[in-house]
């Protein structure tokens, strides 16, 4: 089976790279995470752009809210357009957007998040979602030697790892990488890979609100994620 390599297509986004914070960068004030917030109510509230405030706290996804009682960084002015949704990811359920039957290097296995879905998680990985299934497979019963048909939208238990498909053979390159600014989409665009491989090297991150950018988090990143050799007889391995 021979596949093409999605690059910045992935999420249908236009490919800025960023990753650097914008010069002269600086923050008006600060918020604390109450309960039933979303970061669009939080981004309403305080008059700012949703990416504004994601790629500001390095958010891995805006869906994945920082816990209540948490701070986050509210940036001066707003540093996008108003109308600017390119730090989201985009909804597969549009059938025009290409996606692969397995990922290109690894990881094997990936940790389900707060809010995941097989549909999500497929997502996040520019997977199709009947290939993840596949993969993965309902959770075993042990009351029943039959399973029923796996429903992509339930929510996963948190914590459970799901086994992803991989392109063999493939490679990433793997390596430290101090997140200054942006959000996962940001980093997969800018260096080849997809925001689930991002998630999946570093499960336990959700943002960080350092000012200083010394102690910006160092987080583990695949890229480069790709064939190797030609591409050609690429098979799956689940």
């Amino acid at each position: 089976m021979k596949l093409a390599l999605v690059i910045s297509a992935v999420y249908g986004l236009a490919a800025v790279q960023l990753t650097m914070p914008p010069p002269g960068l600086t923050y008006s004030g600060t918020y604390t995470v109450q309960a039933n917030d979303t970061m669009a109510s939080i981004a309403a509230s305080v008059h700012r752009n949703i990416c504004a405030l994601a790629r500001a706290n390095r958010m891995a996804d805006i869906e994945l809210m920082p816990r209540v009682g948490s701070t986050i960084l509210v940036p001066d002015g707003n540093a996008t357009s108003p109308n600017d949704t390119s730090c989201l990811l985009l909804d597969k359920k549009d059938e025009k957007q290409n996606t692969l039957p397995c990922i290109y290097g690894g990881p094997h296995v990936y940790t389900v998040v707060a809010g995941d879905t097989l549909a999500r998680v497929a997502r996040k990985l520019n997977l199709d979602v009947a290939a993840l299934a596949s993969s993965t497979g309902p959770p075993p019963s042990p009351s029943s030697s039959s399973q029923p048909p796996v429903d992509v939208d339930t929510p996963l238990s948190l914590g459970r790892g799901l086994k992803i498909p991989q392109c063999s053979p493939s490679t990433c390159q793997v390596q430290p990488f101090r997140f200054m600014y942006g959000t996962y989409v940001d980093l997969a665009l800018a260096y080849n890979t997809t925001v689930g491989q991002i998630v999946a090297f570093n499960p336990t991150y959700s943002f960080s609100a350092a000012t200083d950018e010394n102690k910006a988090p160092v987080i583990t990143l695949p890229s480069n994620c790709g064939p190797t050799g030609s591409g050609a007889d690429i098979v799956v391995i689940s």
